[in-house]
């Protein structure tokens, strides 16, 4: 047996079998196209002016982590926040001083199931989703054992404070890890 290999994990989408949109990845069937890892801050479009400018809030997004080995358990699943978030200013390319925050939580319907759709992208997922902004794997939200060709739901909320600076046009980066423990 040769185990499971980091190929055999992948990050999809939300919304629908055939959703390809990062926008409507707001839970409910896990779709059939992968979250490419090089393009995790593409899972929430630009914050402009405006949002920002109407004050402190959050976007939530819903992924899937699927199991795709033929036979193997991806076991004692585990999903922390790897790279922080920082606002960068377009313009200059310097970081401000309010930084964005990213936390993720485990949907409450567990491996195998189907998460819940939420009305749009401002509203809280079903639950209610337990929040945190682990940076471990000692810390990290645990998906349970993930049988192979199973998946488990992950939400991501995106938070962002008020800018006293409209012009700022921030962009965010976050990178995600998922570990396991080998039986």
């Amino acid at each position: 047996m040769a185990g499971l290999l980091p190929i055999d994990v992948e990050l999809r989408l939300s919304g629908g079998a055939t959703n390809r949109e990062s926008n409507a990845a707001l839970g409910g069937i896990m779709s059939s196209f992968e979250v490419m890892p090089h393009s995790m801050q593409g899972l929430f479009h630009d914050l402009d002016s405006v949002v920002l400018g109407a004050g402190a809030g959050s976007h939530y997004r819903c992924i899937y982590v699927y199991n795709r080995h033929n036979t193997d358990v991806l076991t004692n699943c585990t999903v922390f926040i790897n790279t922080v978030c920082t606002y960068i200013h377009r313009t200059t390319g310097v970081p401000t001083a309010a930084n964005l925050a990213i936390n993720i939580g485990a949907d409450l319907a567990g491996v195998g199931g189907v998460a819940a759709v939420t009305a749009n992208e401002l509203t809280a997922p079903a639950g209610p989703v337990v929040f945190t902004a682990p940076v471990t794997y000692g810390t990290g939200v645990n998906l349970g054992n993930i049988p192979a060709g199973s998946e488990a739901a992950l939400w991501l909320k995106l938070d962002w404070p008020i800018l006293a600076n409209r012009n700022a046009s921030p962009d965010h980066y976050f990178g995600l890890s998922i570990e396991s423990t080998v039986p």
